[in-house]
């Protein structure tokens, strides 16, 4: 019996929280139309921009535990790159967003981040055989315009020889 009842509390406990995400998706869907004046299905920066000193879009953000100090970074956040937000990168930005970064979030976007540092450097190092070669082929011009240079040197430096 025991155990029916907390595979019944956990199954409405999963009920309601997938309620709970879906009434927050469909708000947030809401909010979405309402930001798109232009009504393309896409947010520019310009439209979204005049909606977060909004006192409602303010009030959402907070309630969604959304660090309203850094404001200007959420659109660049939920932005693929193309300075437009489909629906979808909004409504999973956001949701994203919501609450503290956890520990385990923070220290998996260090450890990408040092994965691609690393291999941005081995791609614009040069390969040490290059760097050997072009070293060689420089001591060996060196070489010869020294030879060069001291050969001139030691013939103006020749005694020439008069015939009486």
């Amino acid at each position: 019996q025991t155990m029916k009842t907390a595979t019944q509390d956990t199954e409405f406990a999963m009920r309601a929280k997938a309620n709970e995400k879906a009434k927050l998706v469909s708000r947030l869907q809401q909010i979405f139309t309402t930001i798109d004046q232009s009504g393309d299905g896409l947010v520019s920066w310009d439209e979204f921009e005049p909606h977060l000193m909004n006192p409602t879009m303010q009030l959402l953000l907070s309630t969604l535990e959304i660090d309203m100090r850094d404001l200007s970074n959420i659109f660049q956040l939920m932005d693929d790159g193309d300075g437009m937000l489909t629906p979808e990168e909004f409504i999973t930005g956001v949701l994203n967003l919501k609450g503290n970064a956890k520990s385990l979030d923070v220290v998996s976007a260090v450890h990408i981040l040092r994965r691609l540092e690393t291999k941005i450097d081995k791609r614009l190092a040069p390969p040490s055989s290059l760097v050997s070669d072009v070293e060689q082929h420089i001591a060996e011009r060196l070489e010869q315009r020294l030879e060069q240079c001291l050969s001139k040197r030691l013939l103006r430096l020749k005694p020439t020889t008069r015939i009486l």
